[in-house]
């Protein structure tokens, strides 16, 4: 996918996290320079290119499932905002707090909120969603997934409780590849186009018979 931006905006968020990070004061032409330096290197990779709609703006392109993009990404760091002030950071997770089922173990839907704004602005339901088991707490589960090149907070968009969770987990599954939802092109198993709605909606199908 491509989105754009400013170089001013990458001067100013490299510049912060240069600070945040401890990093001495710099000269604005040393960061400048460091930016373009990037930018040549990410344009030979074909992970960036200059816009025709302004001077000043580059276009980035990458996918947040792929890790040899995310580490790209690292240049252009950026935190992502929150859709309610109610959502919870664990560790660089962010839990939306909607939870059904019952039980001691846990489904979970996970996403990027780039990939689902993506699907938004283009008018689509599914984006890439991970779906998961385990008997830990979904946020600690999908934080031990997480490294340094991740480059944005992933999403727990929803937890299903439930006593059967490898069972249930597969029959989600299964049913998603049946309608050939199953993402196979990523370096990562159990992605798939759909959205937590959609996941919930399965789920209430299997428990109504």
């Amino acid at each position: 996918m491509l989105i754009s931006v400013h170089r001013n905006e990458i001067i100013d968020s490299v510049t912060r996290i240069h600070s945040e990070r401890g990093g001495e004061p710099t000269k604005p032409e040393n960061i400048l320079h460091a930016i373009k330096r990037a930018g040549s290197t990410l344009k030979k990779k074909g992970l960036v290119q200059q816009s025709v709609t302004g001077k000043g703006i580059w276009q980035v392109y990458f996918d947040p499932i792929f890790s040899d993009v995310s580490e790209s990404k690292k240049e252009i760091d950026s935190k992502p905002e929150p859709r309610s002030k109610n959502l919870s950071d664990i560790n660089k997770v962010i839990d939306d707090g909607k939870t059904i089922g019952d039980g001691d173990s846990y489904v979970y839907v996970y996403y990027y909120p780039m990939c689902r704004d993506f699907a938004e602005l283009h008018g689509q339901s599914a984006y890439p969603c991970k779906i998961g088991e385990t008997e830990d707490t979904p946020a600690e589960r999908v934080r031990k997934q997480l490294n340094e090149s991740t480059f944005q907070y992933p999403v727990i968009g929803l937890t299903i409780r439930t006593n059967n969770p490898e069972k249930l987990e597969k029959l989600i599954q299964i049913h998603l590849e049946l309608r050939g939802k199953h993402k196979k092109d990523t370096p990562g198993k159990a992605w798939f186009m759909t959205s937590p709605r959609e996941v919930e909606q399965i789920y209430k199908s299997f428990m109504s018979f």
